[in-house]
């Protein structure tokens, strides 16, 4: 819409003109100046002689009186911050050495396993303990084996101390293996990487592991048990060994078995190892990577469960970590999808699957019935806790035995344990709680 036409401002006798929208301009048309113009919306009859306001004057802006310098800047002298002296986060302080009401139930378990380990001496907690024991041969015949799986695997080459990367530690753990039933199995020892010294963006990225949930676990032992499916277990000999590295991994050579001068050459890890943040991340991608080759899929709700499905032919491949357990009506068929994965990793063949994640496993399969329990976790707690000549009874405590807060920290260590294994152990199978009654 155009703008209404408006009357000269303090020019009585000259005519405001229009202008001309056609693009056609005469030159003696009279121009006025844009200064002369009245404001937008003010009209003046031609008869009016009085002349309109003058416009306002601008007032001209105020400048502010200039800063003072500012004391923060460049080449502005600070006071010397006094910086304390680290303290010795180690070390106990008498305040922590009381019993804290408030210290996490989680911290006293932790707390509590870790004593207890520490007083079996079955498992040696450091190398030169386990080379002054009496099973120092055995002990030391494991190492070996676990080094020759590194060797062959090509796990880590030696180069020389890098002066600009943190170098990681390593440490070696032994442990006697035992069946589900308690029957002995064989000496263990493994190099673990001291992974809690790695910097996330710089020795690794991604720690995520895909593991099968206990619940999914015991659905497919039902699953088993109705429809009569096999059952068969396999184990993947060094299984992190299997994945490989995404960052530059320095680690220090292996105690006792160091090649030259151990303070000048160090490990480059190439491939994942026990101990590094990144190592079941790396090892989940490879074993996934090879078993969707072979035609298995992962299931959406458990991510850990692989399914195959070809033709008649159906099997559920529930992992945990190493520990891998074929379920399907047709017994060849799971021999050739064992077959096949063994051309990806080494594999230990365990049979018909007698026994799961430390749980025993009995089976009636004319009744299509399937029990589970778990004899040798619960006599390891027995002896930890010194109840190993417990009874059981009807009811899990006396009920007149009044708890207070005021018990010794050890008696609460060992409560908090004793329920933490309770747990776990009545996780899968339902065990009878025992009470030392004397």
């Amino acid at each position: 819409m155009a703008d209404k036409p408006a009357a000269v401002a303090n020019t009585p006798n000259a005519t405001y003109v229009p202008p001309d929208l056609s693009g056609n301009v005469d030159d003696d048309e009279p121009v006025v100046p844009p200064e002369m113009l009245p404001p937008q919306g003010e009209l003046l009859d031609e008869d009016d002689d009085e002349p309109a306001p003058p416009a306002p004057v601008p007032t001209p802006p105020v400048t502010p009186p200039p800063r003072a310098p500012s004391r923060i800047g460049i080449g502005a002298c600070l006071p010397v911050r006094n910086r304390q002296k680290p303290r010795d986060w180690w070390k106990l302080s008498p305040v922590q050495l009381v019993d804290d009401p408030e210290k996490s139930d989680d911290e006293e378990a932790d707390t509590a396993q870790e004593e207890c380990l520490a007083a079996s001496s079955a498992h040696p907690r450091l190398f030169a303990d386990a080379m002054h024991s009496d099973d120092a041969s055995q002990w030391k015949t494991a190492a070996l084996a676990e080094l020759d799986a590194y060797k062959t695997n090509g796990t880590w080459i030696l180069v020389p101390r890098p002066k600009d990367h943190p170098v990681i530690g390593s440490k070696w753990i032994f442990a006697k293996k035992y069946r589900a039933d308690g029957f002995f199995e064989h000496y263990k020892g493994r190099l673990v990487a001291q992974g809690f010294s790695q910097r996330p963006g710089f020795e690794y990225l991604e720690v995520f592991a895909r593991t099968v949930r206990l619940p999914t676990l015991r659905i497919i032992l039902v699953l088993a048990a109705l429809h009569d499916l096999h059952l068969w277990s396999v184990d993947v000999s060094n299984a992190y060994l299997n994945g490989e590295m995404d960052c530059d991994v320095y680690m220090e050579q292996p105690e006792g078995f160091a090649v030259g001068n151990p303070k000048h050459t160090v490990c480059l890890l190439k491939k994942s190892l026990y101990g590094t943040k990144q190592g079941g991340n790396r090892w989940n991608r490879k074993m996934r990577t090879a078993l969707e080759s072979m035609g298995f899929k992962q299931t959406y709700l458990d991510a850990a469960v692989y399914i195959f499905v070809r033709g008649d032919v159906h099997i559920i491949l529930p992992v945990f970590v190493d520990d891998m357990t074929f379920a399907s009506p047709s017994l060849p068929a799971i021999k050739q999808a064992i077959a096949d994965l063994d051309t990806h990793f080494k594999l230990r063949d365990l049979g018909p699957t007698i026994e799961l994640l430390g749980i025993q496993i009995h089976r009636n399969r004319s009744k299509r019935s399937l029990t589970i329990s778990q004899p040798q976790d619960c006599a390891e707690m027995l002896a930890c806790h010194q109840m190993g000549d417990s009874k059981p009874v009807s009811t899990s405590m006396n009920p007149i035995v009044s708890l207070a807060r005021t018990e010794s920290q050890e008696c609460r260590r060992a409560c908090i344990h004793a329920i933490s294994r309770l747990w776990w152990c009545n996780w899968l199978p339902a065990v009878p709680i025992l009470h030392n009654s004397s």
